[in-house]
Order: C-alpha cells, then structure tokens, then sequence
C-alpha cells in the first residue's frame, strides 16, 4: 500500500467525523436548535459543550496535522488534480478552526459562564451560534467532499 493513500484515507476518516457533526445540524439538529426557547438552548449548549469539547478537540488536532503530513508528503503532485483537492481541503479545515478559536469558542465561553438572566439579555448569541454553525459546517462538509473526490475522481497516477 502507498503511504501518501493511507495517510489521505485517515485525513479522509478523520475529516468525515467532524463533518459528521455538521451533516446532523444539516439534517434537522438545527431547526431544533433554532426553535429553542433561549434557557432550553443554553441548557442543551452547555451539556453538548461538556461532553464533545474533549473528543473534538482532539479529532480536530489530529486532522490537522494528518492534513499538513498529506500536503507535505504530496508536494512532488501539488499539481495535480488530487494535490490540488488535498491542499483546499486542508484550507477548509483550516478555515474552520480559525473560526472555531475566533468566534465559536467566544460564544461558546459566554453560554458557559454567563447566568440564564444574562444571556436572556443578550437574544442574539443563539442567532449568533446558528450563524457560525451554518458556515463551519458547510466548510467541513465541503472539505470533506473535496477530500473524497480527489479519491475518486483523480486517476492513480496523481495520487
């Protein structure tokens, strides 16, 4: 087996789960989320906080640095159509995280640390979180995608 294969299929494994996540807001999770009452979406935020946090963290480090090993591994094909398709994938990746750190993670430190009375006040951070759930997971779900078509639709000399 090639190297540069197994390590596209663990980025590819890695990329589905957290793409996952954003495929089950997609499906429907979100329009529950959304037609939430604000102390119910608190409520549900602060326990799915605590429990995946860890676990995500984690998945998303992992693919990171799969990502960048697959980038640098392929760079003699950077050309060609699947380095091509790795290295946006792994800039989505990338953009995603940096939203994550930059805005998810605020948001998701005021759920956590403000009283109920307090983020009653403030209605817009739950349009605010949706918000940023809509474009994350449409980043991972595109890298994800753009990750397996260069599987599929490349021919094994790019590869």
């Amino acid at each position: 087996m090639n190297v540069l294969n197994l390590v596209t299929f663990i980025f590819a494994l890695l990329f589905f789960f957290i793409a996952s996540q954003a495929g089950y807001y997609f499906l429907g999770y979100y329009k529950v989320i959304q037609e939430a009452g604000t102390d119910q979406f608190i409520m549900i935020r602060r326990a799915t906080d605590s429990a995946i946090r860890p676990a995500l963290q984690t998945l998303y480090i992992a693919a990171l640095v799969t990502g960048i090993i697959l980038v640098v591994l392929g760079r003699k094909q950077a050309g060609s159509a699947r380095g091509i398709m790795v290295s946006v994938s792994v800039l989505l990746l990338i953009a995603d995280i940096v939203l994550a750190k930059s805005v998810s993670e605020t948001i998701n430190a005021a759920i956590n640390t403000s009283s109920s009375d307090a983020l009653n006040a403030m209605p817009d951070v739950q349009k605010r979180w949706l918000n940023m759930l809509l474009i994350r997971g449409a980043l991972s779900i595109s890298g994800f995608v753009i990750v397996i078509a260069s599987l599929v639709f490349t021919e094994p000399g790019d590869a």
